[in-house]
């Protein structure tokens, strides 16, 4: 089928795409722009239109009765708008981020207060060593995180992330996790002060993550 306004055959007078082509293509990955201006611009959608809604009307008998047409430059698969989604992937990275604070807190407090007080020098002198010591924190470090970790992985595995597994989730978690014991060490060899540091190790945890998203 083609339509013409008049009697020369030149392209740019073409009104609509060539009907003896295929409308739909399943290799397509770009918008059929040239022949979606046809169809909109050119007459034939509102000719179409004015031709079902008239064949509509006397079928029906009813006067009110019409036909919305729309033309779209390709074909596309179903949108499904989901605003929690949306919502989620704005908020949920700092829930998660938010629920590791007290662990980042309590551990620095603790870890410097040792130093305050001296209490590390004491078992220093009394024969332990650098590397069972700061095992003991790590242990400590880490069975925290596996907690948090894990009632986080039951949580959103539950209703939220509920095409990831379990497992997966968890993972994501507690390496997250046990990647922030390395902040900890890092502040807690700046400061004497216990409250101080914890203070300030939480503030350069919230400000590296807030510029890193």
């Amino acid at each position: 089928m083609e339509l013409f306004f008049n009697d020369q055959f030149i392209e740019e007078y073409r009104s609509i795409p060539d009907q003896n082509a295929n409308s739909i293509n399943s290799y397509q990955m770009i918008p059929q722009v040239q022949e979606y201006a046809f169809y909109s611009y050119y007459g034939f959608g509102y000719l179409q239109n004015w031709a079902a809604n008239t064949i509509l009307k006397q079928e029906t008998r009813t006067e009110t009765a019409s036909i919305s047409v729309m033309t779209v430059p390709m074909k596309i698969p179903p949108m499904i708008k989901d605003p929690f989604a949306f919502l989620l992937g704005i908020v949920a990275p700092y829930i998660f981020m938010l629920m590791y604070i007290p662990m980042l807190y309590r551990t620095t407090f603790r870890i410097v207060q040792e130093k305050e007080q001296r209490i590390r020098e004491t078992m220093r002198m009394m024969g332990m060593k650098e590397t069972p010591y700061w095992l003991s924190w790590f242990w400590y470090h880490t069975c925290i995180s596996f907690i948090i970790s894990l009632a986080i992985a039951l949580i959103a595995g539950y209703k939220i992330f509920s095409f990831t597994t379990i497992f997966t989730i968890w993972l994501l978690f507690f390496l997250y996790g046990q990647a922030i014991f390395g902040i900890i060490l890092t502040v807690q060899s700046m400061f004497t002060q216990a409250r101080t540091a914890a203070i300030m190790c939480v503030l350069i945890y919230l400000g590296t993550s807030v510029l890193a998203s």
